[in-house]
């Protein structure tokens, strides 16, 4: 079984390496990517998000966690 993780972000430059860096230290076999959906931030969280390999960022520009889930979720179905 392949895994994928979904995280909504919104001016998250300062915190989202190391959230990506800590999700990699566990990097299992089964994780397949790990989709960054930018939710229309001001700062660099998609430059920032796009340096790792293993992450594919989207972009969302309705505001709300909610609408970046699920934009995340759309590419499955």
């Amino acid at each position: 079984m392949t895994a994928s993780i979904i995280i909504p972000a919104y001016n998250e430059e300062k915190y989202l390496p190391k959230t990506i860096e800590a999700i990699l230290k566990y990097k299992t076999s089964s994780l397949l990517e790990i989709l960054v959906v930018d939710n229309n931030s001001t700062d660099g969280t998609a430059v920032a998000a796009s340096r790792f390999s293993l992450v594919r960022v989207l972009k969302e520009t309705n505001k709300g966690p909610n609408w970046a889930r699920q934009r995340g979720l759309c590419l499955f179905l």
